[in-house]
């Protein structure tokens, strides 16, 4: 049954994590893209984002 339970909090992570690239990405990728792809894409496209982000904070533009 624990295993169960951190099961679903692991794809409710997982989840979460694509709706939100879904949003950074402005309509560019569907959450059925996201959904359908490798984790290696997903870990890359989250780095870009971050990458962007912190350059967007540093250099104090808003991310919108």
């Amino acid at each position: 049954m624990e295993k169960q339970k951190k099961f679903e909090k692991e794809l409710d992570k997982t989840h979460k994590n694509l709706l939100e690239l879904s949003w950074y990405m402005r309509g560019g990728v569907t959450i059925r893209d996201l959904h359908n792809m490798p984790v290696t894409h997903i870990k890359h496209i989250n780095e870009i984002i971050e990458k962007n982000f912190d350059m967007s904070k540093k250099a104090g533009m808003p991310i919108i």
